[in-house]
């Protein structure tokens, strides 16, 4: 059980790297105009809500009782496993009684560099490409603190009446190395055992194309569609921390984004609002086929899976001034249906387990821009610097994730 919360956690958790929402508008570049871009996006995570929208640690999967059911369970010998159980009887304790507790501590940072390259193909049309550069850290420390229970257990064994200290010593030993006989168990099953980890790769590449398609005074619309190509890895199996880079399938996306001028109001106001649909292609990863009644001690297969389609939508209102100077206040909500596993159903029903996610944020962005300067003849090159906070207001099945964004990007 322990295993599985753990896989289950981190695999979701860590998959919001998938999409970045941003407000949308229905801007396009100018023909032949070409912008080269960095973009840096960091968040630090410690927790992940739940299916009722409550925030729980990272750690809580970890945060485990260790009872005489799970020791029971791990004896294989079919002769100590029998004399055990029958001496737990004869002696009062029952099954669910715990004779410790694991705690755990797990915080991850994720960092993203992407350079971003976007072109004015035509006066109504621009194309744009962008390649993540992923770096993650996640911390992992996990202790074991024994309980009463357990030394009620040892002092029962070396009572006058059982006489079985040498069962004491080694029953003491276990509880003390809880920790390392769980990396053990690990090991012995082609995992790795459970310790920080870093990493760094490839994401998933992505092609976009936007095009003006209505424009009426003061009223805009845009359509945009985008491709996204599996050219980052997975996540590894046999590491229960590990991350992959990308989800290993296409994305194909459609939306579009309608703009209304408000200059009549406030020079360069107009507010904007944006919707897009996200089908994510069926495609096969190898995965461990873990049960619910089993997860450690389970092979490795080739499974065909789809990861739930997705639907975005947000508001917001944007300023350009003449001065350069600008921002962006927003309003972003996501929908990711539930993932479905072409698998036996009782691996299924574990996989897809609390795979529906829904995302509520709130954006704030302070802009800079070069071109009025450069018209001006101010300055030699025209760019433009973002700086972004995206706050998650209320999430289900996510990581609580506040992400700061920084663009920057030179127009030639």
């Amino acid at each position: 059980m322990l295993i599985r919360l753990l896989l289950v956690s981190f695999v979701s958790v860590l998959f919001f790297t998938d999409s970045v929402l941003a407000a949308e508008d229905a801007k396009v570049m100018p023909a032949k105009i070409r912008r080269a871009t960095v973009r840096y996006v960091r968040t630090d995570i410690s927790a992940k809500t739940d299916g009722g929208f409550n925030a729980n640690p990272l750690s809580k999967p970890l945060s485990k009782a260790l009872t005489f059911r799970d020791i029971l369970k791990g004896e294989k010998d079919p002769v100590k496993n029998a004399l055990t159980a029958g001496f737990l009887t004869a002696e009062g304790f029952r099954p669910e009684d715990a004779v410790g507790q694991f705690a755990a501590e797990v915080k991850t940072r994720v960092q993203v560099t992407a350079p971003v390259f976007t072109l004015g193909l035509t006066p109504s049309t621009t194309v744009a490409v962008a390649l993540p550069v992923y770096k993650m850290q996640t911390a992992a420390a996990v202790s074991f603190q024994a309980n009463d229970m357990g030394q009620k257990f040892i002092n029962a064994l070396t009572s006058d009446f059982n006489n079985q200290s040498s069962s004491a010593r080694d029953a003491a030993a276990k509880l003390n190395d809880a920790v390392a006989r769980l990396n053990t168990k690990l090991t012995d099953n082609g995992y790795l055992p459970l310790q920080s980890w870093t990493g760094q790769g490839l994401g998933d590449t992505q092609f976009v194309v936007k095009n003006r398609t209505y424009e009426s005074g003061a009223f805009a619309v845009a359509t945009q569609a985008s491709v996204t190509a599996p050219t980052g890895r997975t996540d590894d199996p046999d590491n229960l921390l590990d991350k992959g880079f990308g989800d290993g399938q296409w994305d194909l996306a459609l939306g579009t984004a309608a703009e209304q001028s408000l200059a009549g109001l406030v020079d360069g106001l107009s507010v904007s609002q944006f919707v897009r649909y996200v089908d994510q292609l069926p495609a096969q990863r190898t995965l461990r086929l873990v049960t619910s009644a089993e997860t450690i001690e389970v092979p490795k297969a080739k499974v065909s899976f789809d990861l739930g389609n997705r639907l975005e939508t947000g508001a917001a209102a944007l300023l350009a001034t003449q001065t350069g100077w600008g921002g962006v206040l927003g309003y972003n909500y996501s929908y990711k249906a539930s993932d479905r596993y072409e698998t036996a159903q009782d691996t299924r029903s574990v996989l897809e387990k609390d795979t529906i996610e829904t995302l509520h944020q709130a954006e704030a962005e302070l802009i800079y821009s070069g071109v009025p300067a450069f018209r001006r003849g101010s300055i030699p090159v025209p760019f433009e610097v973002k700086l972004a906070y995206k706050r998650q207001i209320m999430s289900r099945n996510m990581p609580v994730s506040h992400q700061i964004q920084l663009d920057t990007g030179v127009f030639f």
